[in-house]
């Protein structure tokens, strides 16, 4: 029986709700006083309350794809890596993300002119801690119209005397739905942390990462422009945010030293950034993302048919018009979620754009897939990205 199927969904239902029915029948039988009828009165609510999360469990896998089947499940209580084939398309990573485009100053296109902040300026004097700090802001959105909260993290070197003319390259990294910036600053993995470590090790230089809510009341945007009154966030996030941390935070002007990250629909979006916008930021990390954007009911921005969409088709943007910018891609063969349409933006990537992809043999579309790997991606951005290059 599959662990996905919907069968195995309906028969733990039924066999929930047989319990319950089963449990009321014999009930009077364990009314009794003693050890044993209270043990199986006992043993009668476990039953029923394993089923019943048994149940919503499987329904939830369904639909998610967090395990694709049985020995994936299994796999997850052992400490056994699975096998990863790499692949590289296009074009190499340091020359997609090396350098200016055509006729492109630096920032430009994102700013308007660029105004460098102070640490004093967002009361950053002193930053406590060897793995930096989490801050959060309210963005406005004078572009977009949306304005919505974004948390930095800042290095710990970032508010000392000796650094206050340093500029640091930046990552904006996309949480995943349903979810927020929590889940990449300590609920699955604090990835400020990770920096410091491969900091530490110089595989990276000291990076500001921002953080932005793209998921405003939990609604699922995709990043992307929204028709009518729905929220223009591609145009927050991509515009309205850069501007923002250009003119607060003490960071790099130049492409080379922006990059996007994310993961499942954190990872379109991070992908999205980057190939529709390579004058700003130069690289993408796409932890078991998508490429294609897919939403859900009741939030349709527009129609499946429109221009709009043809506007976020990646795939297609990759075979008709390759953005000069490089990916570094996570999916798995048993990701529902990612694979499909990885595989197919594997097949059309042709130079300038450049794409390195680690797909596992096995792991579903779950947070423990994805985490293990995140400091490889990490390491592959200060190895390929110059703004990220260590410091030696």
């Amino acid at each position: 029986m599959s662990l996905t199927g919907s069968t195995f969904v309906w028969f733990l239902g039924i066999a929930a709700l047989a319990m319950f029915v089963w449990s009321i029948i014999v009930w009077p039988k364990s009314a009794g006083r003693g050890w044993w009828p209270v043990t199986r009165r006992v043993l009668h609510q476990l039953g029923i309350l394993v089923l019943v999360l048994a149940f919503f469990g499987a329904s939830l896998n369904s639909q998610y794809g967090w395990y694709s089947d049985w020995s994936d499940l299994a796999s997850s209580f052992s400490n056994a890596q699975p096998v990863d084939a790499v692949q590289v398309a296009g074009a190499a990573p340091s020359q997609a993300a090396a350098g200016r485009l055509d006729g492109v100053t630096p920032g430009s296109l994102v700013t308007g002119g660029r105004r460098v902040g102070t640490a004093a300026s967002l009361g950053l004097s002193a930053i406590p801690g060897p793995n930096g700090q989490y801050r959060t802001f309210q963005v406005p959105g004078p572009i977009s119209g949306h304005s919505g909260d974004v948390t930095i993290w800042f290095p710990a070197d970032y508010g000392s005397t000796a650094q206050l003319e340093h500029r640091f390259p930046v990552i904006e990294a996309f949480h995943g739905v349903p979810g927020s910036p929590k889940q990449l600053s300590g609920a699955f993995v604090s990835i400020g942390t990770v920096v410091a470590g491969l900091v530490a090790q110089h595989s990276m230089r000291d990076t500001v990462v921002v953080l932005p809510d793209y998921s405003p009341k939990q609604v699922d945007t995709e990043c992307v422009n929204g028709s009518g009154t729905n929220p223009r966030m591609e145009d927050w996030l991509t515009k309205d945010v850069p501007r923002w941390v250009d003119t607060h935070v003490r960071v790099d002007q130049d492409r080379g030293s922006w990059a996007t990250l994310g993961f499942s629909a954190g990872g379109w979006c991070a992908a999205m950034a980057s190939m529709l916008h390579p004058e700003t930021y130069s690289a993408g990390i796409v932890l078991q993302g998508y490429f294609q954007p897919t939403f859900e009911a009741p939030y349709l921005p527009f129609a499946a048919n429109s221009a709009e969409a043809s506007h976020y088709d990646l795939v297609r943007l990759a075979k008709q018009a390759p953005p000069r910018t490089a990916l570094w891609i996570l999916t798995s063969k048993q990701d529902p979620v990612s694979f499909g349409t990885t595989n197919e933006l594997l097949k059309s990537a042709k130079p300038p754009l450049s794409i390195t992809a680690d797909v596992l043999q096995t792991g579903g579309h779950r947070t423990s897939v994805w985490t293990p790997l995140l400091p490889k991606s990490l390491v592959w951005l200060g190895a390929n990205v110059p703004g990220f290059a260590p410091i030696t």
